[in-house]
């Protein structure tokens, strides 16, 4: 460092003269430009680096987690059968208010379970036949004044207005039409005559299979 003061010290005149001038401009503008250039390439190759890098992960598709074999989608809990007994609503709808089977289900525990007021229904909307999930219906002497079949009409009206809805049809008469469409669109078919212990049977199959895909 001494030794570079008593240059400048010895070459002060020359130095300070106007081509020292001029040529220490030089060298700094040079030292400057070179620099500024560094520091472009720099900044450009950290620019193209995060551009690759933004290409990249854009280019990358988009995976959705994987669950181990573990995990399971928690479901609701299934209900118990004295649940399902106090929620599904049955309605019989027969002109036969005798009928033994509605008290005795009662008794059982299904509590919900009622006879239609008229067995000539002529409302499919109303609020009984529409609270229901399992209907049974007599073929015989029931929706006269609507169906030309009585309950066969009614159950093919009720099927295709509540698809969702269980529809039985039961009768005292061992035959009945084999071919009409009701036995098809009909969720299932009993004998009026049935031990209790068939009714209940079937209504607790119907039921589960309700609240199951409820």
């Amino acid at each position: 460092m001494e030794q570079i003061i008593n240059w400048i010290i010895e070459n002060r005149e020359w130095l300070f003269s106007g081509l020292g001038i001029t040529i220490i401009a030089f060298v700094v503008k040079k030292l400057f430009t070179q620099n500024n250039r560094s520091e472009d390439k720099q900044t450009q190759s950290q620019s193209n680096s995060q551009t690759q890098n933004v290409t990249v992960n854009m280019a990358q598709p988009f995976v959705a987690p994987i669950k181990s074999v573990g995990e399971k989608k928690e479901d609701s809990p299934a209900l118990t059968i004295e649940g399902i007994k106090a929620q599904t609503n049955i309605l019989f709808i027969d002109d036969d208010k005798e009928f033994k089977i509605v008290p005795i289900l009662k008794k059982a525990g299904w509590k919900n379970t009622s006879f239609f007021p008229n067995a000539d229904v002529r409302d499919t909307n109303a609020e009984r036949i529409r609270k229901a999930h399992i209907i049974f219906v007599d073929i015989i002497g029931v929706g006269k004044t609507l169906y030309e079949d009585e309950g066969l009409g009614l159950v093919v009206d009720l099927k295709k207005k509540y698809p969702q809805k269980k529809v039985v049809i039961y009768s005292a008469i061992p035959e009945h039409k084999l071919f009409h469409e009701a036995i098809k669109l009909a969720d299932d078919q009993i004998p009026k005559n049935s031990q209790p212990a068939v009714f209940v049977s079937l209504i607790e199959t119907l039921a589960e299979d309700i609240w199951k895909n409820a």
